[in-house]
């Protein structure tokens, strides 16, 4: 409804926001709400996790770290339950900890980087917030780590930005891809980069890259037998690839336009690299769409930035109202898969 009153009549959405200040309430609300959450996916495995993890204190004294190395789970996001049962055995306290600091640097940084701060906030509990903050909170946090370096990448310093990303990785490894952008950092999106991504794209989608390489030459590597186990979950047989295609239909209508979409959106380019990156981890392992979406997630996270930008391509209000009615459309199928991946459903 703000999204809506922001491009319908600006003037009315900034005395509410004014009054009100709007984007703290919704920050708040966040918060508590995956704060407190139950009954969502994953939260029964990290209540167990945090019953059985002993506080830091009682390492420190027996001089037992065996919980924090042995346990499959990232030390960094051990270390943190180590900490929070020195003060409490009540596992909401960890997960409210945990929610504040991923929506606050969410927060941060959209009030940063978005042309639009209150749509981008929408699709950033529709498209992430929905399932990062309310189920898999490791790599969402992680992932809200990330998106807070990403100042680092546009300004160029490369050690707080390798920093950022080493610090995410303590919480779930699979963050580690974005220290691929660094590299890419300066690419503007043209005609000929977005052509040489998609061709890259189909390549890896016709050759099966994972199945026919990956596994048939590495099959028996020890890593190897790990991934197995974990593409054999039974969320595989549920997911697919609908939202890599959707994506990249995205992809290529920011880069039909992208010579006017890069005035319109802040640091267009490193945004559309992320985008890039992401459907091409997907491609990659398209076989496995459940468990290529961990490595492209945090490029997902592109689009809470990108989507609000093409509601301001041309001044018109009709044009601004039907634009975002298609990014409402998309944030709410997103927000519709999302529930029934966390076993709800709309």
């Amino acid at each position: 409804t703000l999204s809506v009153t922001y491009l319908g009549t600006p003037a009315l959405y900034n005395k509410i926001e004014t009054n009100l200040n709007i984007g703290m309430l919704i920050a708040l609300a966040l918060v508590l709400f995956a704060g407190f959450r139950v009954d969502t996916a994953d939260t029964n495995a990290y209540m167990l996790l945090f019953e059985h993890c002993p506080d830091f204190i009682t390492m420190l004294v027996s001089g037992d770290f065996s919980y924090l190395i042995n346990v499959r789970e990232e030390g960094g996001y051990i270390f943190l339950n180590a900490l929070v049962k020195i003060f409490t055995d009540l596992p909401q306290v960890l997960f409210l900890i945990i929610a504040i600091i991923a929506v606050s640097l969410y927060f941060v940084s959209v009030k940063t980087y978005s042309v639009i701060p209150i749509m981008s906030l929408m699709l950033y509990f529709t498209n992430i917030y929905m399932v990062k903050e309310m189920a898999q909170i490791r790599q969402g946090l992680a992932m809200a780590i990330a998106i807070f370096a990403i100042r680092y990448l546009i300004k160029e310093c490369f050690k707080k930005f390798l920093l950022c990303i080493l610090i995410a990785s303590l919480f779930h490894k699979s963050i580690l891809v974005f220290l691929i952008l660094y590299p890419f950092r300066k690419i503007k999106i043209n005609y000929y980069f977005g052509m040489l991504f998609l061709v890259i794209i189909s390549i890896l989608l016709i050759i099966n890259f994972a199945d026919n390489i990956l596994f048939y030459y590495f099959g028996n590597a020890e890593v190897m037998a790990r991934l197995i186990v974990y593409m054999n979950s039974s969320y595989l047989n549920e997911s697919d690839m609908t939202r890599f295609y959707e994506y990249l239909i995205v992809f290529v209508v920011f880069l039909l336009f992208n010579p006017w979409m890069r005035q319109k959106i802040k640091y267009y380019d490193i945004f559309m690299t992320m985008l890039a990156f992401g459907l091409i981890f997907m491609a990659f392992w398209h076989a496995y769409p459940f468990f290529g979406d961990r490595f492209a997630a945090p490029m997902w996270s592109s689009l809470i930035f990108l989507l609000p930008g093409a509601c301001l391509l041309y001044e018109n209000k009709i044009y601004k109202l039907c634009c975002g009615g298609i990014v409402l459309l998309i944030a709410i199928k997103v927000f519709s898969s999302n529930l029934a991946m966390l076993g709800l459903d709309i």
